[in-house]
């Protein structure tokens, strides 16, 4: 197990560190990393707002509901640190004070702050990408790109 281990280390090293990916892993992250936000998570939670506030709407307050407010307030609150953006009802999202209106001022943050914030992460990711390839091209030509590119991916 230890050797697999070892082999998962260099190949994962090897990805990273290599001339070309080297230079735009970082962005790539990014764009990742935005793209499962603003197209996955932000769905997933969407979907528990809409749950939780049916479940509010029809009294039903049991522990599936607890949970499903936990969460939300759990990934609001990572969020927040992570994007620097405030959700402004934050604080409500528990069994006592959610509400409709509470329902709504997070669905607002997801798909108003949030989504744009990930848009634009995405964009300016892109654009870093898109430069860094450039100076690539200037340096070693279109040819000599490929050729990097298929030395090390």
């Amino acid at each position: 197990m230890a050797s697999r281990w070892a082999f998962e280390a260099l190949a994962v090293n090897q990805f990273k560190e290599n001339k070309f990916e080297k230079a735009v892993y970082k962005e790539h992250k990014r764009i990742s990393i935005s793209t499962y936000k603003k197209d996955y998570w932000m769905q997933k939670l969407i979907n528990k707002v809409k749950k939780a506030e049916d479940e509010f709407k029809e009294g039903k307050k049991n522990e599936e509901y607890k949970n499903d407010l936990l969460l939300l307030y759990n990934e609001l609150k990572k969020e927040e640190k992570y994007s620097k953006k405030k959700c402004g009802v934050l604080s409500k999202i528990n069994e006592k004070d959610f509400d409709e209106e509470v329902a709504k001022g997070v669905r607002d943050y997801l798909n108003n702050t949030i989504k744009n914030h990930y848009i634009n992460v995405d964009i300016a990711a892109r654009k870093n990408e898109n430069d860094i390839i450039l100076k690539f091209i200037k340096q070693y030509s279109n040819d000599g790109l490929v050729n990097l590119k298929d030395d090390y991916e």
